[in-house]
């Protein structure tokens, strides 16, 4: 069985070339979209704990009458 020959477009798992350089407007985008992602999750998961804690309010009170 032959060898192929060499192919300088595929690169091995362990080449430990730098990074390439990151446009600055790109990052930012980044970053901004995950912040954006990361406080709609937060609203929704602050809505969620409160209905929540609605609902457990309102067995309680069903189960043992209104609070004094």
């Amino acid at each position: 069985m032959l060898a192929q020959p060499p192919n300088p477009q595929i690169r091995p798992t362990s080449d430990s070339s730098p990074l390439l350089p990151a446009d600055l407007l790109t990052v930012v985008g980044g970053i901004a979209a995950m912040a954006l992602a990361a406080a709609g999750s937060g609203v929704v998961s602050f809505q969620s704990a409160s209905a929540a804690q609605a609902r457990v309010d309102a067995a309680r009170a069903a189960f043992f009458g209104p609070r004094p």
